[in-house]
């Protein structure tokens, strides 16, 4: 069967479109707009409703990257680094994601964030086993990497579950933290 392509929509009815979207979710101007573009009858409506919205603050990409970015650590776990990664991807502009994380993270203790994603990942008992196997540290180090923490504070953590901590510091030196893809 065919897809319909949807309804193309007039300015008033593409602005409430815009504000049923926005009541499901925060979305960034970037999202936003994309979505607007398939559903507008003119492509100038698009930039009006946009306009119009931001008038009125129903569209704010700062309190978009905040409260995606509350939503990451309170319920993911995850390091601010993934989160500022995941709303560039979102099309925040890079300060604004920078500074909505760091107010949502700024009271946080990292390493305290990092054992609740290993709780998340490794079950509630996770501490009360040693890590044997090499492979396993590695494959856990690369998922707090790529969840967002640093690779110092990775091997402060890594140390309570390890059974053998030497290897652990060549960790800390490891140069490619900073870009790992999700």
């Amino acid at each position: 069967m065919a897809r319909r392509s949807p309804l193309l929509l007039a300015p008033e009815a593409l602005f409430e479109y815009a504000v049923e979207a926005l009541a499901r979710r925060a979305l960034t101007t970037v999202e936003l707009r994309t979505r607007l573009e398939r559903r507008a009858a003119r492509s100038r409506d698009v930039d009006e409703v946009i306009e119009r919205l931001s008038a009125v603050a129903y569209l704010d990409d700062f309190r978009a990257a905040e409260s995606h970015s509350h939503v990451r650590k309170e319920f993911e776990a995850l390091g601010p680094k993934r989160v500022v990664r995941e709303l560039l991807q979102r099309g925040v502009d890079a300060s604004v994601a920078e500074e909505a994380v760091g107010e949502v993270y700024h009271d946080t203790n990292e390493t305290d964030l990092i054992h609740a994603h290993l709780q998340k990942k490794l079950g509630k008992h996770y501490r009360e086993h040693k890590i044997d196997d090499p492979r396993v540290i590695v494959r856990v180090y690369r998922g707090l990497l790529r969840a967002g923490f640093p690779g110092d504070r990775i091997v402060d953590a890594l140390r309570e579950i390890s059974s053998d901590n030497e290897w652990l510091d060549g960790f800390a030196d490891d140069p490619g933290d900073e870009d790992l893809e999700m």
